[in-house]
This record gives C-alpha cells, structure tokens and sequence, in this order.
C-alpha cells in the first residue's frame, strides 16, 4: 500500500520522542536475553507498504515497544480514517506492554488497556486477525525456531502478513539441489501462504548494531499459487533458479560431473584442483599458486595431497592428452566455471563442488560464449554471470 508523506512524517516524528524510552533503562546483555532489538521506523514503513492494507483488526504477536503497532495505528488515523483502537500486540515482557499502554495513551489520549497483553505468542491465541505485522524474536543457534513458532502462528491466526525474519532457512541455496531440515520446517508452514520475500540489503544500517545480512520481509496470505521452492533460489533480489534447472541438473542427471574423472593418483596428464577464493573470484586452483596471482598462466602438474599444508583435499581431473588438460585449465578460468563454483561452495572442499561443475569435451577450447550458448543462458542470465565475477 501506498503511504501518505504526511503520516511517514508522523511515523518519524514520533519515535524521534519516543526513542530514549523503547528499552526502558536495559542494559544491552538484557536485551539480547530477551531478544529486543527493536524496529526502527524505516521498516515499520516498508513492512506496511509490502501490504495492499492494513484495515480492520492488525496485531503484533511479539509488539515489544510499539514500533510496528504505533507506525500502523498512524497511518490507520491519518490516511485510512480508522481509529487506532484497531491495533493489538502480545508481548513476554511486562514492562514492555506497561510502556507501550502509556505510548498509546500519550499520542492518541485514548485507552488502550484492553488492547496490549502479556502473551507467549508461541502459544496459541485466543482471537483472529485481519492483519499481522511483526519482527519476531529468532533463536541464534535455530535449535528450536522461536521464530518459525511464531510465524506458524502468525498464519493460523491472521488473514495477512508482513514480517521481518531471517530467510536463510528459505533461500537456502547454499548446496546446490539441497533442501535442509530447516527448509522442510519452513515449507511446511508457509506452503501456498508465502506470495513474496522483500530483501533487505544493509540491514545493520536500520538497526544501528551489526544484524543478521539475510534479513526479508515476508509477505505471507492465506492462499497463494506461487511455489514455495521457487524462493529457495532468491539472494540478494535475484533469482538464480536458472543455475539449478539449466546446468546444475543437467550435469547431475546426465552424470558428467568433474568428480567422475578425478582420481588421488599421479598420471601424466593429471591436474589436480582445490577451490580458492577471494574477493568476486571462486577459483578451481589448477595447481599451487605463489602469493594467489590469479593472473599467472595454469599448466598441468603432478598430483599434490594437500596444498599448502592445510586439511583442504586436492582432487586430480584426468585426460588422455596435454591439449585437453590445457583447455580444461581454460575453462576453469572462464566466468562461467568460477560462477558455478560460487554457487556450489559449501567449504573450500574441493568434494563438495565438483559434482556439479561439467566435465565437457576438452578436445577443444572453451570461452565463456560458448559455454553460454552451450547451456542456453539468456542476456539476462549472462549479465548477473559477468556482472558478479570479476576478470582475471
């Protein structure tokens, strides 16, 4: 939805009074205990917008000083002409809920008491919502998804959504193909109720203190066709489902992997791997680098267990010719192969990579536009390709 200049303005000026009191005299190891870090008013703007409306009843399941519920009840008065009496929260801290009863009192001169309650919203509720807008608390280690528990809940209870949380567990597309417990966890919660996931970039700059970097607002209904795996494929605003369906798949199903023609042992024609990298560049190291000067030429070498005496295992990529072992050292300093290893790095294990990187026909050389023509990569796909990996 669209809001007013106006009520932003009001939303602004607002917490700009209220700010010294949010956490009402706790000490930041306090705070962290019971997860308050608090929404600045920036997001409770954007969290409003991801909605086409906020009327009729709206909660915050985890309200702590009002943030949310104060910018909602701001823009109910000033650009929807509904009384903010129309805005619940739940909150664990009893004095939290003192403090946001008298913030509500103080700008609208209105009772509020019966509207703001002590509540574990882990737990069931006891009445239906048109609307939800939350950040909810999240546990650090996700043993037990405090957050999940609040969002399954969150669904039950509401009509419509918008809530800030921590996505790793949807856009987990680190481990290409693989869909993680997590994952699971989270699917089965928001299967056919999740319509969209907000990014938000540089989200330490909101909050003032180093957050999590994977923050997304969800916008969540309560039935939607959009296929939840589909978001498993967005980072950073882009969707990269066609590394998965265009190559990953391919190489995985026809069986032409790089991890099929490796071996531990010395051959002639042998060069041994291990991924390296730094920044903008995700390197299959074709042999034992001095100083990491990517822009050294690659020549095939003996087979070496270990570089640089680390625990990182070097794989060995066998050919029956020295033309081939030169061209495949070729295309691994192409875009498109060190592209692909960036989105199958899950350690600096050269194991964990190769099964998803082409083994192709190395009798003739490789450029990046052909290997874009080979895997039928559209201009846009080609320009996030060139546009995230640097050049040697």
């Amino acid at each position: 939805m669209i809001i007013s200049d106006i009520a932003k303005q009001k939303i602004l000026d607002e917490f700009n009074l209220f700010e010294q009191f949010q956490y009402n005299g706790k000490s930041v190891k306090e705070r962290k205990e019971l997860n308050q870090f608090f929404t600045p008013p920036e997001l409770s703007i954007k969290l409003i917008e991801n909605l086409d409306s906020i009327e009729g009843d709206l909660v915050d399941p985890c309200c702590g000083a009002g943030n949310l519920l104060m910018a909602a009840a701001i823009v109910k008065v000033y650009d929807l002409n509904e009384s903010p009496l129309t805005v619940f929260g739940f909150d664990i801290d009893e004095q939290m809920i003192n403090l946001i009863k008298d913030r509500f009192y103080k700008y609208f001169n209105l009772d509020f008491s019966n509207n703001f309650s002590i509540k574990d919203s882990t737990l069931g509720w006891n009445k239906n919502f048109n609307v939800c807008l939350t950040n909810p608390p999240f546990n650090k280690n996700g043993a037990d998804l405090l957050e999940l528990s609040i969002i399954n809940n969150v669904v039950n209870y509401c009509d419509i959504a918008s809530v800030l949380c921590t996505i790793t567990n949807i856009t987990d597309i680190n481990g290409p193909l693989k869909q993680g417990k997590k994952w699971e966890k989270y699917r089965n919660v928001l299967e056919g109720k999740l319509e969209s996931i907000d990014i938000i970039k540089d989200s330490s700059d909101y909050f003032g203190i180093c957050t999590a970097k994977d923050l997304g607002i969800l916008k969540i209904v309560k039935d939607t066709k959009k296929d939840f795996n589909d978001f498993r494929f967005i980072q950073n605003g882009i969707n990269y489902k066609f590394i998965y369906e265009k190559v990953y798949k391919l190489v995985v199903n026809n069986k032409i992997g790089l991890n099929l023609h490796w071996t531990d042992a010395t051959e002639p024609y042998c060069v041994p791997l291990k991924v390296l990298v730094s920044k903008n560049n995700y390197n299959l190291v074709t042999y034992k680098q001095e100083k990491r000067n990517y822009k050294s030429s690659f020549k095939p070498s003996k087979a070496v267990k270990n570089y640089d005496n680390d625990n990182t295992v070097s794989k060995n990529v066998v050919f029956d010719t020295e033309k081939e072992a030169e061209n495949f050292i070729n295309a691994c300093m192409t875009k498109f192969y060190r592209f692909l290893v960036k989105h199958s790095l899950t350690s600096q294990n050269i194991k964990n990579v190769n099964k998803f990187i082409p083994f192709l026909d190395f009798t003739k050389t490789w450029t990046d536009q052909m290997l874009y023509k080979l895997f039928d990569l559209t201009d846009t796909e080609i320009n996030i390709i060139e546009t995230e990996i640097d050049d040697l």
